[in-house]
């Protein structure tokens, strides 16, 4: 008895199984052949291709009019015509409105491999996709209240209206879509199609479409209950739960990344861009703190270099006033008075100089020059002065010709501020060193001394402006902006300027057979002009 129950229950099964099985193959079976017709009735994109190849000479003519005599166009189709800011030039509806910019630059582009997907991401707000299956082309998250908070697209709209938000997320069966074209004028124009979906196909095609889809969508259910569920759960929402947590702890300050996930393509892209935006940001915030704190100490020195020789000139002035000072040592004084004024004239010129190089739109006046000349040519120069100096000059420059782009005056003030560094702190008996060789496609000269060097603190900011040791700044030798000058000018010429390492510094003992134990040397390169 037992056993012919358990016989029972087991064909009841199989029974079920078949029947199951034979519904798969039914179902299976009507939706290839619903397919089959579907695929061999008329398509859509056949239809809108050869309506945009037929209407180019109307379009460059801009006869308008005439387009809606095409035989591509069926009854319920209609298009406008409109220029670059929205206004409509002409309507097959009768329409007069005028698009919204924003709205129409997210009309989808006449592209039939790419197209608009919007995400709502429970109460966070919302993400926005363009692309295929292949590639997402831009990448945009919004707010709930729908503020672009992060956008790959180069727009310009801050928030966009619940109107372009329903264009984004229609899906009705109306197919919308622009097609950019330029007049024989020049004038460049949209051609924005209006499609009913439901006029692309005679009605013996729509009911075997709607066929087939429900077959699918049958279909789909069961192989989804049956197999997708787990799968589907822990790809997608998953992966978009952890999307979510990134985005809640963003809008709380946080700027921890998204670890790389395992999902659907549009997902992991989004979190791809998601991580690139966070890194953009850390980056550009962690700039920003250095400028503030640049600016903070840029302020506050500059107001010291200033406020020491008005100081200066102030009491010396008070005392001449109060008598304290006899008549015949003013004339020490006010040389004195006088060298103060001519160092407030200085860091003035030197701040003017600094301002105008770090504007973008300031332009240094180039000529083709030989390097190895120029070079000669300034240390021949100052001979005179560093010898006065008690500074003696090593220098190794090659005949042969380094041809370079130039701007005489200003790279002789690169050179001019740093032998007057060299002349002002280093010793009496200091050798300054200039060594200029061709290395690939660069000339690089290499300057400095063998004085006491930079201390450790100061290397890593000497390019920055109002730097300088703490004795230059309670003698008042200097104003901290010679070197952000030297800095910005070979930037200009498309070259570079750094310490030099100790490799380099080597490399000058042996060319000159000399001990250096210390010293500061700094390393320029200039692109050489190519042979034509």
């Amino acid at each position: 008895m037992k056993t012919e129950k358990n016989q029972t229950l087991f064909r009841m099964i199989m029974g079920r199984v078949f029947v199951m099985l034979g519904i798969i193959v039914a179902l299976t079976a009507a939706m290839l052949i619903a397919m089959i017709t579907v695929e061999d009735a008329e398509n859509m994109w056949h239809r809108v291709d050869r309506f945009i190849a037929e209407a180019q000479p109307n379009l460059k003519a801009a006869r308008y009019q005439a387009l809606s005599d095409s035989k591509w166009l069926k009854k319920q189709d209609t298009f406008d015509v409109v220029d670059m800011s929205g206004h409509v030039l002409y309507s097959s509806s009768g329409r007069t409105r005028k698009y919204g910019k924003v709205y129409l630059s997210y009309i989808q582009p006449y592209d039939k491999d790419a197209n608009y997907t919007l995400f709502q991401i429970q109460n966070k707000g919302y993400l926005l996709l363009y692309g295929n299956q292949d590639a997402i082309q831009e990448a945009t998250v919004l707010d709930r209240s729908r503020n672009v908070q992060y956008t790959t697209a180069g727009r310009s709209a801050a928030k966009l209206s619940k109107k372009t938000m329903k264009l984004l997320s229609d899906n009705t069966d109306t197919l919308f879509q622009k097609y950019a074209f330029t007049t024989s004028k020049g004038e460049k124009r949209y051609l924005l199609l209006h499609l009913d979906g439901s006029a692309l196909y005679d009605q013996t095609q729509r009911d075997i479409q709607r066929t087939a889809i429900l077959i699918g969508y049958g279909l789909g259910i069961i192989l989804t209950v049956l197999i997708g569920g787990y799968t589907l759960t822990k790809s997608v929402t998953k992966p978009i739960q952890q999307l979510e947590a990134g985005m809640a702890q963003f809008s709380t300050g946080s700027r921890t990344p998204i670890d790389e996930i395992q999902g659907p393509t549009e997902v992991a892209s989004a979190v791809r861009t998601f991580n690139n935006m966070n890194e953009t940001i850390v980056k550009a915030e962690a700039d920003n703190r250095r400028l503030v704190e640049q600016k903070r100490r840029m302020t506050a020195d500059l107001s010291h270099d200033l406020k020491t020789p008005v100081t200066v000139i102030q009491g010396y002035l008070n005392a001449m006033q109060d008598h304290l000072i006899p008549e015949a040592d003013y004339p020490k004084y006010l040389k004195i008075m006088s060298g103060k004024t001519q160092v407030l004239s200085d860091l003035i010129d030197q701040i003017s100089t600094y301002n105008k190089l770090d504007h973008p739109d300031v332009k240094l006046h180039f000529e083709p020059e030989d390097m190895s000349e120029f070079v000669r040519s300034y240390f021949a120069g100052i001979y005179s002065e560093m010898e006065a100096a008690e500074h003696e000059i090593f220098a190794d420059i090659p005949e042969a010709q380094l041809a370079v782009d130039l701007d005489h005056a200003q790279m002789s003030r690169v050179l001019d501020n740093l032998v007057n560094n060299s002349l002002k702190h280093t010793p009496s008996g200091t050798h300054f060193f200039a060594l200029l060789r061709q290395e690939a496609d660069d000339a690089v000269l290499v300057v400095g001394d063998d004085g006491p060097g930079l201390s450790e603190d100061l290397a890593p900011h000497i390019f920055e402006p109002f730097i300088m040791g703490d004795a230059s700044r309670t003698t008042g030798s200097g104003s901290g902006l010679g070197l952000a000058i030297a800095h910005s000018i070979v930037e200009k010429h498309h070259g570079t300027i750094a310490l030099a390492g100790a490799d380099v510094v080597r490399r000058v003992q042996d060319t000159f057979a000399v001990a250096i134990d210390k010293g500061t040397f700094f390393v320029i390169r200039l692109p050489l002009l190519q042979k034509s």
